[in-house]
């Protein structure tokens, strides 16, 4: 209950404060939208790619699962020790984890970087939106009020919309577990 009057609150808080930014400019919800939409668009692209790649790799997942627990297994211990599987076991996780590792940093190197890219975007717009405001104010057009109302709007509005990307996106990167057996 808690979560849903806390969304509720949310959604009333996004309505109040964006129909303040509409009353002042039109443009500065539009800047808003058009500043976050980068980033949520590249974190929803690599947490697809992240997914797709632990859902295609699934059966090496697995294997490296099972290659694991029969190597450090006290059940198995007996077997690894007579056929002599030790070091095939040792050779053969390591493939696999590096497999994974390798692929899993492909995906984040080029995340950090279009993750950086997308910022330092939506930053330019903050930062346009933060220019009109103050410039606005010093021709007179705003109030002191009026400034301290929009940016405190703005910062308030920025939050609430990344959460809500942010929710969306990971849940989008949540993969299913496999059930053990």
């Amino acid at each position: 209950m808690a979560q849903v009057f806390g969304q509720m609150q949310d959604l009333l808080t996004v309505g109040t404060l964006g129909a303040g930014l509409v009353i002042y400019n039109p443009w500065l919800i539009l800047l808003l939208i058009l500043a976050l939409v980068p980033a949520f668009v590249g974190e929803a692209h690599f947490n697809a790619r992240t997914y797709s790649l632990e859902f295609g790799r699934t059966p090496e997942r697995r294997e490296l699962d099972y290659v694991r627990q029969t190597a450090a297994s006290v059940d198995t211990a007996k077997e690894v020790k007579i056929f002599g599987l030790s070091r095939f076991l040792t050779d053969r996780y390591r493939v696999l984890s590096e497999s994974f590792y390798a692929a899993n940093r492909r995906i984040a190197q080029s995340r950090a970087l279009w993750g950086g890219i997308f910022t330092g975007i939506g930053t330019l717009g903050y930062y346009a939106a933060y220019g009109w405001i103050i410039l606005a104010t010093l021709d007179g057009v705003l109030t002191l009020g009026d400034l301290t109302f929009l940016s405190g709007s703005f910062l308030r509005l920025r939050g609430l919309f990344q959460g809500i990307l942010n929710s969306f996106s990971s849940t989008a990167a949540r993969r299913p577990h496999a059930p053990r057996g």
